[in-house]
């Protein structure tokens, strides 16, 4: 997490057997929104499917689309 006041690390999650699913990515990405509170995200960068689906759910948030590299 970034802020002007500070920078802090919230947790790392192993997201290898649902890095190619966004369906479960996106519920992965949803229940961590859920853990912190839709008031305190302000932004999710991501790709794809995930990130139009988070799009459709979250309304609140920014969901910020990058591109994946070869």
């Amino acid at each position: 997490m970034n802020s002007p006041s500070e920078t802090i690390f919230l947790k790392s999650i192993d997201t290898y057997n649902v890095i190619k699913d966004a369906k479960q990515m996106f519920e992965l990405l949803d229940f961590v929104v859920e853990e912190l509170g839709k008031d305190n995200v302000m932004q999710i960068m991501i790709d794809g499917a995930t990130g139009k689906m988070l799009e459709k759910e979250t309304k609140v948030i920014l969901v910020s689309f990058c591109i994946s590299l070869p």
